[in-house]
């Protein structure tokens, strides 16, 4: 991925170093347009590179050099040949299956790069599709995919261990056209259990796509993946004695149909038929920790509170846009269970929406925010029931402090640099630097009639490393001075 990096930093070096050109077209050899798209003829030959600011490049000939192309889009069109390497910064690259690429295919947001890439001190990248999972056009992604270890530690399993396929992969090796197996199994040694997760796709159409799939799983399961991921929450475990999630036993079927809208939109259906059943702790060990334990599952909702074991048959229906060229990801679910239409034991509808932003206000400065709602027609089992306080939710209350079958939640946080900083700021010189707040509620009705009252809220400041990757979160609750102060160390954005 170090390539990835250094090509982009050249390209937008590049980009610069015409900023000054006498000619808004062609310099030399090279083509370059400011302003506007530019289409390189299917009878045209450019002996040079070409650059593209504020505009789409279409390629349709011959390209001797690099293609680079700045707040726009690049299409590599059928017959089209780029002796070189194809860039898009802060945009999207399209390329068909007969054009020729002969360098590398890099498509970044210059002040919009992912929080693990040290090459760069912005925010991170937002996407409807998980890296090198479902990039068909990517052909770089699907040379780099490979099958990976699953490796992890909670509570419930222990120790983990399996193999993972994703879904590049699978594809890139099925015996069938336009057909990809993924997924993962492996072993969990504190409960003795084999686990795994197998999905069949088969897609239509590379523009537009259309595709089915079927799954099959057996594992242990968390709705918490929004609030801790599984790599930072299993360090916790095993360092800290402290694992944030809550886990069930989730066995079952599943098919599904989605429908992709150019690049930025997602529609997708999924029926899914599952066995629910009580996960209890299993493990207990912990390298650091003296005499902590850890918390049985759903213990926030009460003593002896677990899960509602059960036959549960759902469609969950989801949509995801993507806006201000990756800037802006919004997302919904609707999950429907009903006993009469569906069979099962389980009566609910939950909806959820989502909206996260993240801008550059200045070289120096980023806003980030994040806007989460959710709610229910009748009373959620456990599993399915939203939750707020803690990381990742209110900074400053106590982890799953709140919950109920409404939330509305509100994540705030102005970002200043550290390498893009004036000399002046000391403190910049050794973190970035991030002040946030935190908003939300559980409380029920609290769509249907506002008040401030039902609402909690927190102020904190955050010092990250200089890639962003670590944080030191200070967080102050708003409503008591009584021990009103949490600090939460993390390796992850928090949102």
């Amino acid at each position: 991925m170090k390539a990835n990096k250094i090509i982009s930093l050249i390209s937008a070096i590049m980009i610069a170093s015409h900023l000054f050109a006498e000619s808004n077209d062609v310099s030399g050899k090279d083509k370059i347009k400011y302003f506007g798209d530019l289409i390189i003829r299917a009878d045209e030959t450019v002996d040079g590179d070409v650059i593209v600011m504020q505009g789409d490049l279409r390629v349709k000939g011959v390209i001797n050099g690099d293609a680079v192309v700045s707040f726009g889009n690049a299409f590599i069109d059928s017959g089209a040949i780029v002796n070189g390497d194809v860039v898009a910064l802060r945009g999207w690259i399209t390329l068909d299956e007969n054009a020729v690429v002969t360098g590398q295919i890099v498509e970044k947001r210059l002040f919009d790069i992912s929080m693990e890439d040290d090459d760069f001190h912005g925010k991170r990248s937002l996407s409807i599709r998980a890296a090198c999972e479902d990039e068909s056009k990517n052909k770089k992604c699907d040379e780099e995919a490979d099958v990976d270890a699953r490796i992890g530690y909670n509570k419930v399993d222990g120790f983990f261990l399996g193999l993972k396929l994703p879904k590049a992969v699978g594809r890139r090796f099925s015996a069938f056209p336009r057909i990809a197996l993924h997924g993962f199994f492996g072993y969990s040694f504190a409960n003795d259990h084999w686990q795994f997760y197998g999905e069949m796709d088969k897609w239509f159409f590379e523009e537009n796509r259309l595709e089915l799939g079927l799954e099959a799983h057996e594992f242990t399961d968390t709705d918490d993946d929004w609030i801790i991921g599984n790599e930072e929450n299993s360090l916790a475990a095993f360092f800290l004695h402290e694992d944030f999630r809550d886990y069930f036993y989730r066995r079952g079927f599943g098919a599904h149909i989605s429908q992709e809208l150019g690049d930025r939109m997602r529609l997708k259906i999924k029926y899914l038929a599952d066995d629910y059943n009580i996960a209890e702790n299993q493990a207990e060990w912990a390298l650091f920790g003296g005499d902590k334990v850890f918390r049985p599952n759903f213990a926030f909702m009460g003593e002896n509170a677990n899960i509602w074991p059960g036959m549960m048959r759902s469609i969950l229906s989801t949509a995801d846009v993507k806006l201000c060229r990756g800037d802006l990801l919004m997302s919904g679910s609707v999950e429907y269970a009903d006993s009469d239409d569906l069979g099962g034991d389980f009566n609910f509808t939950r909806y959820i929406f989502e909206m996260k932003g993240f801008f550059d206000l200045s070289r120096y400065e980023a806003l980030d925010f994040r806007l989460k709602l959710g709610n229910s027609d009748r009373h959620l089992p456990p599993q399915k029931t939203f939750v707020l306080g803690g990381i990742s939710t209110l900074r400053g209350f106590k982890h799953k402090e709140f919950f109920g079958r409404q939330m509305a939640l509100l994540n705030v946080e102005y970002r200043l640099f550290s390498k893009r900083k004036p000399s002046h700021l000391w403190l910049l010189k050794l973190f970035q630097v991030g002040l946030f707040a935190d908003v939300g509620s559980t409380q029920p009705d609290i769509f249907r009639d506002f008040d401030a009252k039902d609402y909690k809220s927190d102020l904190g400041l955050a010092l990250m490393q200089e890639d962003g990757d670590v944080r030191l979160d200070i967080a102050r609750r708003t409503d008591t001075g009584k021990k009103p102060w949490i600090v939460t160390f993390r390796i992850k954005q928090a949102f």
